[in-house]
């Protein structure tokens, strides 16, 4: 099963006069100094541009997928515990002579089950927890070899020994080396985590059917107040919502049958068996998943398409409400609407597979990578029409846009490639450029470009570029003449390898 990574920090070789010291680039983006102890350091490493390329990809969700069962039950919210880590170490010979042996003592067990190599060696022996001795090749006065492996728990490595010689020298110089890359390995996220951040970032909870307070007695609804709410109400003793699609009319397992009325907190299928409303409450967390940006933003503005249904032309997010409205209301047909709106969650549905999952809430998040469904025709985006823009301070969305918007690359951390989206209120003249660690640019995907109001996505290609931390940088200038406005961003991203 796969990981989900945080970068904890790059080491840099910056030059300093005569002398060598670390850039020290931390989580937040701020730097700071540290004298290497050894004369071990980072080998310099080349770059190539990358062309800009655009493409779509959104995430939608199965009702039995949200409740899947794990050893029997639904997978509760897992904390952001690390489990292992990735490290690379890159290690220059400056003995003044060829080598053929490598010897390297870590600081903390390695999981070499896992794997682990010291480039160009081919060869390892040693304890397969600490101590470790490398051959198979000779490595010239100055040459490199590039170590990579994994650590047990979660615990940040270092090697605490390393020389290039059968004997260890005395003094040793080459002690307490840190890594020039390193990443924690998280367990996966649930479909539990998901749900509660995507309610902590709404200003409200899920409903579905029209609340009439007015009406109470005559007419009902679900308002899922808590996050727990959602996955109680898809599945319980029972099994999950498999029987005939209906509206919301009376209660199950009551004699004689008891109207359905009044607001329910949750709705589990020995209540109300009606895969019609799993399937809204799956389509609601899609939407609201992407609003929050949680997965791509945009998907409840994607019409739906084909021409033999009544509900062609209509972006998902109105399928969704008319759906809904209609469980309280019971107009259209039931029917209709779960063969759509089960069409429409299974278009980009596929298991919790690449995320973000890495720092600490509030300034972390889970964002569930897209599927790229190349068959799919059912949802479309509306060439005529700009896409709607949304603002994300402070994680809501329901408040005024900004006139510019650069939003986090997604995936990230991410292998080979990442989007980038902007979000324009105004034409603009955008440049929008990465760059690297030292601050060198590797790739140019908008070079002073006129843009027009919208949305607009560039995949960033970085098969050829090594792991580490990445910067973006936007720079627009808006060239309405009763509104000019210029606007300046710098994100972080983490290629990881």
């Amino acid at each position: 099963m796969k990981k989900i990574y945080s970068i904890l920090a790059i080491f840099v070789i910056v030059t300093i006069g005569s002398s060598m010291a670390f850039a020290v680039i931390q989580q937040d983006g701020s730097t700071s100094s540290a004298t290497p102890q050894n004369n071990l350091f980072p080998a310099p490493v080349t770059f190539n541009m990358t062309e800009p390329i655009y493409a779509d990809s959104f995430r939608t969700f199965k009702h039995e997928d949200i409740v899947a069962m794990v050893n029997n039950k639904v997978p509760k919210a897992i904390k952001r515990k690390p489990i292992s880590g990735y490290w690379e170490f890159v290690l220059i010979n400056n003995t003044g002579f060829d080598q053929t042996v490598l010897n390297i003592q870590f600081k903390n067990d390695v999981e070499y089950s896992r794997g682990l190599t010291a480039e160009p060696f081919t060869s390892v022996s040693g304890d397969t927890k600490k101590k470790f001795k490398f051959v198979g090749a000779t490595i010239p006065h100055g040459g490199s070899v590039t170590i990579k492996g994994y650590s047990k728990l979660g615990k940040p490595q270092q090697i605490k020994k390393a020389y290039f010689s059968l004997r260890e020298p005395k003094p040793n110089p080459a002690v307490n080396i840190n890594p020039n890359f390193e990443y924690l390995e998280l367990p996966m996220p649930t479909y539990a985590n998901l749900i509660e951040e995507v309610y902590a970032d709404m200003e409200d909870s899920f409903v579905v059917g029209k609340v009439r307070e007015d009406s109470a007695k005559k007419y009902g609804w679900v308002r899922l107040v808590k996050p727990a709410d959602v996955q109680k109400s898809l599945r319980d003793g029972t099994g999950i919502h498999d029987a005939p699609e209906r509206f919301f009319d009376f209660f199950d397992g009551s004699t004689p049958k008891k109207l359905f009325n009044g607001q329910q907190k949750s709705l589990p299928p020995k209540k109300h068996d009606n895969r019609l409303f799993a399937e809204i409450v799956a389509l609601k967390l899609a939407i609201a998943s992407s609003r929050t940006q949680h997965t791509k933003w945009g998907f409840g503005e994607l019409y739906y398409n084909n021409n033999e249904n009544e509900l062609h032309g209509k972006q998902v997010k109105e399928i969704a409400s008319l759906a809904s409205e209609a469980m309280t209301m019971k107009t259209g047909n039931a029917t209709n609407f779960y063969t759509v709106i089960r069409a429409i969650n299974e278009t980009f549905a596929g298991p919790i597979d690449t995320v973000s999952f890495g720092l600490p809430l509030p300034n972390g998040k889970t964002v569930i990578t897209g599927i790229i469904n190349t068959t799919q025709t059912i949802l479309v985006v509306d060439p005529l029409a700009p896409k709607p823009l949304e603002n994300f301070r402070n994680n809501k969305y329901d408040e005024e846009p900004d006139v510019f918007q650069l939003s986090q690359n997604y995936p990230n951390p991410f292998n080979p490639s990442t989007t980038i989206s902007i979000a324009l209120l105004q034409d603009a003249i955008v440049t929008l450029k990465v760059y690297n660690s030292l601050g060198q640019e590797i790739a140019v995907l908008a070079d002073n470009e006129l843009l027009s109001v919208g949305t607009r996505e560039f995949v960033f290609e970085a098969r050829t570029l090594p792991s580490g931390v990445y910067f973006y940088r936007i720079v627009a200038e808006g060239i309405e003449e009763d509104a000019l406005t210029s606007f300046t961003q710098v994100k972080k991203m983490i290629l990881m390898k």
